[in-house]
């Protein structure tokens, strides 16, 4: 106890400047702000943080404890420092609201996909797989727009998980009877094509109950480990909890 005493005193705390401020938006508030965080949290989540707190005093003109982020967005930023504080994700109504995000859906499943961007950008795969298990079971219930889709190809890595997720969003879509003519809003993004046509070569695996199919169980195992990156399985969360007992109900009915 003693010597977490004195950890917490030697501790200090880290301001994060996050996004840029606009003067051309209404809601500056909700893409940009200032957020503060101890040294501690944020050096155990990633190597890119213990190493910016190592080097800033190489930069010129930069403020020490101060460490700036102008290309990411404030609000997914919220969602991480609560996940690196207590290890889950902020509840529904606690979770920052994304509505205005130029050229995105934020009825969809927006916000969730930036968080995972967000982790991607900075190698924190347990806040990616928690964010991810939300998105899994959050299509359970709703959809991604074409401009989201678009977004994430154009910030994920090829091959990523998240491409193939969407992918496969897009291939059930179009079996739904969506017309073929929405693919003309992906032209010449790097990688569609290829993740796209490797979705479709599956057939029938995937299938009309593939959102149930993907679903983690109280094992935490199943098909929904293919999008997870981590060496360890996320915790079950409140949103699970909700889903499963609601498709639960749903067969019983059946």
């Amino acid at each position: 106890m003693d010597a977490l005493a004195v950890a917490l005193q030697s501790d200090r705390l880290i301001k994060l400047v996050i996004g840029k401020h606009s003067e051309d938006s209404d809601h500056e508030c909700e893409s940009h702000g200032t957020l503060k965080i101890w040294a501690s949290a944020l050096e155990a989540a990633a190597e890119y943080f213990r190493s910016a707190l190592r080097n800033q005093h190489l930069g010129e003109g930069s403020e020490f404890d101060v460490l700036t982020f102008p290309e990411d967005d404030f609000r997914a930023w919220k969602v991480l420092l609560y996940w690196l504080v207590k290890s889950e994700l902020p509840e529904d109504d606690d979770m920052p609201k994304f509505t205005v995000m130029p050229m995105l859906d934020d009825e969809d499943c927006t916000p969730l996909i930036l968080c995972w961007i967000l982790g991607d950008k900075y190698g924190i795969p347990g806040f990616q797989d928690l964010i991810m298990i939300e998105l899994i079971l959050q299509l359970e219930v709703t959809h991604i727009s074409t401009d989201t889709i678009r977004h994430c190809f154009e910030h994920t890595a090829p091959g990523s998980v998240l491409r193939n997720l969407v992918a496969e969003e897009l291939v059930l879509c179009l079996r739904d009877g969506v017309s073929e003519d929405v693919l003309d809003e992906f032209d010449g993004i790097p990688g569609f094509s290829s993740t796209l046509a490797k979705k479709m070569m599956l057939g029938e695996q995937l299938s009309a109950d593939c959102y149930k199919n993907r679903l983690p169980v109280t094992t935490m195992k199943g098909p929904f480990k293919d999008f997870m990156i981590g060496e360890s399985s996320p915790k079950l969360h409140w949103y699970h909890k909700m889903i499963m007992s609601r498709l639960e109900k749903a067969a019983t009915i059946q």
